[in-house]
């Protein structure tokens, strides 16, 4: 009899325990599997920001800047300073060669307005490579001209550029800082 009951006993406190270990180590794989679970939604959270950051369609942000350059031959060969000087920041550096650096929309104004005067025409910009990064896209090419001062016999020119672009709040892109110089010698 006492040790039937005590044997009882054993085996109702070993089934609870046992009981208690499968709640226990179900209670842990509910919580690794939810801890999983919310690990996993914040990789899949942090990738999918990402990728909308970097899911700048960078094409369409080239096309719009050789639209831009298009404004400018426009502006130029059409003798508008005004409209060329339009298509840079306010605080843009120009470093024409042979010049001291030009800085600011008017300053541009009056330097391609003297370039004009002094027989520029024909100007036709080649991008030989642009990489286009958030805001900020540089280009790198190509242009000829002709100049054809008054009196002088005109003169075929051809030169090298590179232009950071930078990407303005309302989706604009205007020349940051631009460089050129000629093939011709000096």
């Amino acid at each position: 009899g006492v040790s039937s009951a005590a044997s009882d006993v054993y085996k109702r406190q070993t089934h609870y325990h046992m009981n208690a270990i499968e709640s226990i180590n179900y209670r842990e794989t509910k919580i690794m599997k939810d801890q999983k679970l919310i690990v996993t939604l914040l990789l899949l959270g942090c990738i999918a920001m990402i990728q909308s950051c970097s899911n700048q369609d960078i094409e369409a942000e080239k096309r719009s800047i050789h639209a831009q350059n298009a404004k400018y031959m426009e502006a130029y060969n059409g003798k508008d300073a005004r409209g060329v000087a339009e298509l840079h920041a306010d605080d843009v550096f120009v470093m024409p060669p042979n010049f001291s650096i030009v800085k600011g929309k008017d300053a541009v104004e009056t330097a391609i307005d003297e370039e004009i005067k002094a027989g520029g025409q024909n100007l036709v910009f080649t991008t030989i490579e642009m990489n286009v990064e958030g805001n900020y896209a540089y280009e790198v090419g190509r242009y000829t001209m002709t100049v054809d001062p008054d009196g002088k016999s005109a003169v075929s020119d051809t030169g090298k550029y590179v232009v950071v672009w930078e990407k303005q709040q309302n989706g604009e892109w205007l020349m940051k800082a631009d460089i050129w110089n000629s093939d011709l010698p000096k």
